[in-house]
């Protein structure tokens, strides 16, 4: 059984500041975007994540959506 008293939300860590700040995301513009973190604005990989995290992230999402 889960006891949701334990349950961590990311956006909110994020939003507290309690995780890494976006500032600290890798931004590698020849990767493909990290899709949590453009959906959360988290990335539980920090630094060491592989993908893009690019600083406007609102741009990214409407760009990606209006092709669809």
């Amino acid at each position: 059984m889960i006891n949701y008293d334990y349950v961590v939300d990311a956006e909110g860590v994020w939003q507290l500041g309690l995780g890494e700040t976006e500032s600290e995301y890798p931004e590698r513009s020849n990767e493909q975007d990290c899709m949590y973190y453009l959906r959360t604005g988290f990335c539980g990989y920090g630094a060491r994540c592989r993908y893009n995290h690019p600083r406007d992230r609102s741009a990214v999402i409407l760009t990606d959506f209006t092709l669809i």
